[in-house]
């Protein structure tokens, strides 16, 4: 049986938390929970207990501490190199990604995407998004939220590290592409993973040459053309596979997906 999930910024070890505001109204209003109600609370750092609810007034709540929940097995480190997309399909990405188990969403304007964050709106965007994560990180019951990082250009990527390989997805056939079978534990399976997606058009040439020199391999998944927020949920996918997520081994590696998506 699944109990309701929330997060609260205390400390890993509280006996005892009290609630109140928001948290107070979800509990007792929108999940209409009553007294002795069990509760999954995602502490600080990402440490996750059962508490009851020992006691509900009409402006507060306690949780009482029940036991220690174990987190999710997610071995390595998952990052999605994403470019800007206009903000619902944004949103409908980072929810996605967030359910897919990624670590890290490093957000890139690129030559040919369609949106642009002007000056003022990098901090209420990444405020929205961190939101939302969070809420995805209670659907799927995941401890830990990704971190929503903004880079300001590709360059900032740097050289590939020792220990990681790195893929981009191709729009067009030619020598030397990687399948999908190719991925999953070739070589072993890595500890780190970044995925990079191309925006609505595709990287432009100097973004392609860029990441080519960065030390990333094409991989081609398919005959279609994909849409950009399509590309980036198969990407979370296969940098999970990429990573023994599924499979038991954990493994270093970033992977990176240039997608020609069209415009809606």
């Amino acid at each position: 049986m699944s109990h309701p999930r929330v997060s609260i910024p205390a400390a890993p070890d509280s006996p005892v938390l009290e609630v109140r505001g928001p948290l107070h109204h979800y509990l007792t209003r929108v999940r209409r929970l009553a007294a002795g109600a069990l509760v999954e609370v995602v502490l600080e750092g990402g440490h996750a207990a059962l508490f009851v609810l020992a006691q509900v007034t009409g402006g507060s709540a306690v949780l009482r501490r029940e036991g220690d929940l174990a987190a999710p097995a997610l071995p390595g480190l998952l990052s999605l190199l994403q470019p800007l997309l206009p903000r619902r399909k944004l949103e409908l990405v980072l929810q996605k990604a967030t359910e897919l188990g990624v670590d890290r969403v490093l957000l890139v304007a690129m030559g040919r995407g369609v949106a642009r964050w002007g000056d003022g709106q990098g901090d209420l965007r990444i405020d929205r998004l961190e939101r939302i994560a969070r809420e995805a990180c209670r659907q799927c019951r995941r401890d830990r939220e990704p971190e929503v990082i903004r880079l300001p250009g590709l360059e900032t990527l740097g050289p590939r590290p020792d220990g990681e390989r790195r893929f981009s997805l191709c729009g067009e056939l030619r020598p030397g592409l990687l399948g999908f079978d190719d991925l999953p534990g070739r070589d072993g399976a890595p500890a780190t993973v970044t995925v990079a997606v191309g925006p609505e058009g595709g990287f432009a040439p100097g973004e392609a040459d860029l990441l080519e020199r960065l030390g990333f391999e094409p991989v081609r998944l398919g005959p279609l053309t994909l849409r950009t927020e399509t590309a980036s949920l198969i990407a979370c996918f296969v940098g999970g596979l990429a990573l023994g997520r599924g499979r038991g081994t954990a493994g270093p590696s970033p992977i990176l997906l240039d997608t020609r998506s069209g415009f809606d």
